[in-house]
């Protein structure tokens, strides 16, 4: 049985994915991020209040409870440096991580993230397969044409 973990942020697109989660019958937990909105709804589910800085430990934790699916949903605010306290699991990526930041653009943030978590053995998954075709919703990022996410 597939377990997702949804990296949850604000908007209408979290309700709408855990709505056809709960409707499928798919178990899923929610990790929201500090300082950010998220909806009323989401709050009642299983879900955890993180900090950008605690995420990789988080992540490890729920892969050793056999979640090894991630979808990356709703709208964030991006922290600043100030608010991230990373852990041990995260500040060994601060390096790599750094330099991205030093390159500029969502979109390579964007893939770093994606290809770390698939790097730890999760599977980033494309959200279109579980909303169906006809969700319409705009507060979705992607990082390639075929691959829909959002964060």
């Amino acid at each position: 049985m597939k377990k997702i973990v949804l990296l949850t942020g604000g908007g209408d697109l979290p309700v709408e994915v855990v709505r056809k989660l709960i409707k499928k019958k798919i178990t899923f937990y929610c990790l929201i991020f500090e300082k950010n909105p998220v909806s009323k709804m989401i709050l009642k589910k299983n879900h955890k209040l993180i900090n950008f800085g605690k995420i990789i430990s988080e992540l490890l934790k729920l892969k050793n409870l056999g979640f090894n699916h991630v979808a990356l949903v709703g709208n964030l605010k991006r922290p600043s440096i100030t608010d991230i306290k990373p852990d041990f699991n995260s500040a060994k990526i601060i390096p790599k991580f750094v330099k991205i930041l030093l390159k500029g653009g969502d979109n390579n943030l964007l893939n770093f993230c994606i290809n770390y978590l698939n790097n730890i053995g999760f599977n980033v998954l494309d959200l279109l397969k579980y909303l169906g075709s006809k969700s319409n919703k705009v507060n979705i990022w992607s990082y390639s044409s075929e691959k829909i996410l959002a964060l």
